[in-house]
């Protein structure tokens, strides 16, 4: 198998385990991996080694591997990292993307209108991912990488979707945005950290809503 098909591999298992369709606390075989994508055994090790130093999955010998769960501690790891590496990255390379990609992005956020929630995530996602795409230290972009899926899968299993959560991105963003425009990156940088500690503390919120709700459906389970 090449390099690319053991990429594809690894992706394809990533995106099942972010996306919540092997779910966190799963337990998974390697012969189930072996017939669902029809690859041989050495492949789906080298893809679940990769995945276990992501905290994506945890190899349990004689059992099996688990998908990780995510608890209250790993949304603030997870933040703290993000805050760190993010309004770090905005004030020391901010300056390096051009005037006219952040008037482009703040025609498209001033109207403050949510037109489609999958477009807004991407718009989203596209935003942060520009500010590291700036980076130029190796470690800085190996680090952030290793909690960009657990980030997504987050925002998943939170069902952090809220309308209302987007209309006050869009505005977090603007503000981010018009200080970059202005060539202000250290109030860009602190506009930055207040973003993400209000999406932090949105998720704190709905992951302690989404687990009681999974608890109540349980004890109804239980008592039929």
């Amino acid at each position: 198998m090449t390099k690319g098909l053991q990429h594809l591999l690894y992706t394809s298992i990533r995106d099942r385990i972010v996306s919540c369709t092997y779910k966190p606390g799963a337990l998974l075989t390697e012969d189930g991996i072996r017939e669902e994508f029809e690859v041989s055994r050495t492949p789906v090790r080298e893809a679940l080694s990769r995945l276990e130093q992501d905290n994506l999955v945890k190899i349990k010998p004689k059992k099996g591997i688990l998908v990780s769960s995510v608890t209250k501690e790993d949304i603030s790891y997870i933040y703290e990292t993000r805050i760190l590496l993010e309004t770090y990255a905005l004030k020391t390379y901010g300056a390096k993307i051009k005037l006219g990609e952040y008037q482009n992005f703040y025609d498209k956020i001033s109207d403050g209108v949510v037109s489609c929630i999958e477009c807004e995530i991407e718009e989203d996602d596209k935003f942060h991912d520009l500010i590291m795409e700036q980076v130029e230290n190796p470690y800085i972009l190996h680090s952030y990488d290793r909690i960009r899926w657990q980030n997504r899968r987050i925002r998943i299993m939170t069902g952090m979707y809220d309308e209302s959560r987007f209309l006050y991105s869009k505005q977090e963003h603007a503000k981010i945005v018009l200080a970059c425009i202005d060539g202000d990156f250290c109030s860009a940088s602190k506009a930055l950290e207040e973003h993400l500690c209000s999406a932090r503390d949105i998720s704190y919120r709905l992951f302690v809503a989404s687990k009681g709700s999974v608890e109540q459906q349980e004890t109804s389970r239980g008592g039929n």
